[in-house]
């Protein structure tokens, strides 16, 4: 999960608040993250989170859950980028656009009950996700966010627990295992450069969305000249 700081940061740029007493209902009582599993836990700790601090408490209150399953959706994405990146020996910044594109998807798509849960069933707290998952998209905020996960170093130890576990049975010898992980290890830490690089991410975009279009375009001609040659 992401350290508390994050936590503060985040409420702080979004929200303009923090609250390490929400951190701690969320993280220790009951049991971790029960609000987001159990409907009651969820009303009782909004409730209490509302008569402490108000709005702003509850928003913090569900940011910090987005934070969260925001941070366990990236270390599959991230994980799968990297992979890719390592076993077809590319540049990361060749793989990047329609990952790029894909982040605030991502985090749209945390506005289901799969994403967040009982989260998503309340309609109180179901409103206020949404108010702030639109706030950081329409913010351009995604990229920001990405990075600041990233570069948490619980958050690399995973990523590179999972490259290694993979290295185990697809590397073809000791020396291949260590050259691979440690492209995995610059390649993390150029992800996290770029995403502070917003001319690089638009561009990037830009030109996956138009590649993509190509590709359409192209495959519908030739269905459309297999049909008349036919």
């Amino acid at each position: 999960m992401p350290s508390w700081r994050l936590h503060a940061k985040w409420g702080d740029l979004v929200i303009g608040f923090h609250s390490k007493e929400i951190d701690e209902v969320i993280d220790r009582r009951e049991s971790h993250d029960a609000g987001r599993y159990e409907i009651d836990i969820l009303k009782t700790q909004l409730a209490t989170v509302s008569s402490r601090f108000g709005v702003k408490g509850e928003l913090y209150y569900v940011l910090h859950h987005i934070l969260d399953r925001f941070e366990d959706r990236l270390e599959s994405e991230v994980t799968k980028l990297i992979e890719d990146v390592v076993y077809g020996d590319y540049d990361i910044r060749d793989r990047l656009g329609d990952w790029l594109w894909l982040l605030p998807h991502i985090l749209k798509g945390l506005l289901s009950e799969e994403g967040l849960g009982a989260i998503m069933t309340y309609e109180r707290s179901r409103k206020l996700a949404q108010e702030l998952i639109n706030s950081i998209i329409e913010r351009k905020l995604v990229y920001t966010l990405t990075h600041d996960i990233i570069v948490e170093n619980s958050f690399k130890e995973k990523i590179l627990r999972n490259i290694e576990m993979s290295l185990t049975w697809r590397a073809r010898s000791h020396d291949d295992f260590n050259r691979k992980l440690s492209k995995a290890r610059e390649s993390i830490n150029e992800l996290a450069q770029l995403l502070l690089d917003p001319n690089f991410i638009e561009r990037s975009i830009s030109e996956s969305r138009v590649r993509k279009l190509y590709e359409e375009v192209k495959n519908l001609m030739d269905k459309i000249n297999e049909r008349l040659d036919s």
